[in-house]
């Protein structure tokens, strides 16, 4: 079946040079770009629009769909003008509204479903997998497409958005490339002029700390105070980790208190509580009463509090193996990630252990990229494979992961299908350096 482009929802192949369109798609960026030159008579009563819709179909098989942001007009004699075309995919549209919203602990990829559902128009989440529970989010007018990147980097997933509108959010290494495995000994097929590169120039991470966050202590710690009849504020000098009953707790004299959150459940200015009530300042690390402890009242407070503890992640396979290959030392490179945004108020350490791991994934040896050429159709970044060898490398047997991939026309008959080349870049992280 032979290859279709339409501009602006109306077919426009024969206005297209075929030989111009070029479409990267890269892990590393949030969106795939098209370009092509468009030849239109001046008199032609049409030319392409940034904003104009552009598809690219090979038979049935989408190469491209998006949205042209920027078009630049050349004179190119009396009749005829030509158009460089630009274009993005549809992150365009699916940026159109900022994200505003609170959410508290729960899956990734709940949060990447509601973001989708409430504040994009046109686009499904039919492959939007289940992904790891994060803690509470607070996204403050910021692209969709943004919220939806920090989720994956959060827990580790990949993030796209396909030619028919789909949110793609996925587990690395879970899609596969359109040839499971290549021989690279045997194999004419599906690729041609591979070059393998090995380099620790991305800077070798094999034991990171991961800090900045906080996570809530597993014992509690107590404090008590003797009112004095004036003071309505008690400084705790910790960040109690909420206001849950199993949280913290308390007493003013005999009675037992209940907690709010302060300058929400109650203000100063505005007081609603009664004397057994209490509000918590997270920010600064006290608790406020409406009602004043009189001078003979025991005020006390028992609660699990956050503090900050780096996590340790470190890969001591990668370790021994640089110190084999540097000749000198334990093969040790230290990193520190310094990131708020990982605090666990469940007590837990999972989202700094993910993010460490991130980390490891990327940096914590050295890296082998390839790059090859390819006829085989359906190559996309994100996808994975095996490359086996007995003597590139000094024998290869290994995954490897798509991290861009350039396609191209290089042959279009007449009435006939075009044939594509693909230029594939891979390297053996799933994750982009």
């Amino acid at each position: 079946m032979a290859l279709a482009i339409t501009i602006g929802g109306t077919d426009r192949t024969s206005a297209c040079k075929l030989e111009t369109i070029e479409v990267v798609n890269t892990i590393a960026a949030n969106s795939d770009t098209a370009e092509m030159v468009v030849s239109v008579s001046s008199t032609a009563g049409w030319r392409p629009k940034a904003g104009n819709p552009v598809v690219v179909t090979n038979g049935a098989t989408k190469e491209f769909g998006g949205i042209v942001y920027e078009v630049t007009e050349m004179d190119f004699g009396l009749e005829r003008l030509r158009y460089q075309v630009n274009a993005r995919d549809y992150t365009y549209l699916f940026d159109k509204y900022l994200v505003v919203e609170e959410y508290a602990s729960t899956r990734a990829s709940g949060i990447v479903t509601n973001i989708v559902t409430s504040y994009t128009t046109g686009f499904t989440t039919t492959n939007v997998m289940t992904a790891p529970t994060v803690g509470a989010q607070t996204f403050d007018y910021i692209e969709p497409s943004q919220a939806v990147r920090q989720l994956a980097d959060l827990v580790g997933y990949g993030f796209y958005i396909d030619y028919d509108k789909d949110v793609h959010f996925y587990s690395l290494a879970s899609v596969s490339a359109p040839v499971a495995s290549i021989d690279l000994d045997s194999d004419i097929t599906n690729y041609g002029d591979m070059r393998i590169t090995e380099t620790v120039g991305h800077g070798v991470k094999n034991r990171n700390y991961i800090k900045g966050f906080k996570q809530k202590s597993s014992g509690t710690m107590t404090r008590a105070f003797a009112g004095d009849g004036v003071s309505k504020f008690f400084a705790l000098g910790y960040e109690p980790a909420s206001t849950s009953a199993s949280d913290i707790t308390g007493t003013v004299g005999a009675s037992a208190l209940s907690f709010g959150r302060d300058m929400r459940d109650s203000q100063p200015d505005n007081p609603v509580g009664g004397a057994t009530d209490a509000y918590i300042c997270f920010d600064n690390m006290g608790v406020r009463f409406d009602v004043t402890p009189s001078s003979t009242s025991l005020v006390s407070f028992t609660f699990k509090y956050m503090n900050e503890i780096p996590t340790v992640v470190e890969d001591t396979e990668a370790q021994s193996t640089m110190a084999t290959r540097e000749g000198v030392g334990d093969g040790v490179h230290e990193f520190a990630w310094n990131d708020p945004g990982l605090t666990a108020p469940d007590g837990t350490d999972n989202l700094a252990l993910l993010k460490g791991r991130e980390i490891l994934t990327r940096y914590s040896r050295a890296r082998l990229q390839t790059k090859f050429r390819s006829f085989t159709q359906g190559w996309r970044a994100g996808q994975s494979l095996q490359l086996i060898s007995t003597r590139r490398m000094g024998g290869l047997n290994k995954t490897f992961y798509v991290q861009q991939v350039v396609k191209r026309i290089v042959n279009h008959p007449s009435g006939g299908s075009p044939t594509f080349t693909y230029d594939v870049a891979l390297a053996d992280s799933a994750l982009a350096v």
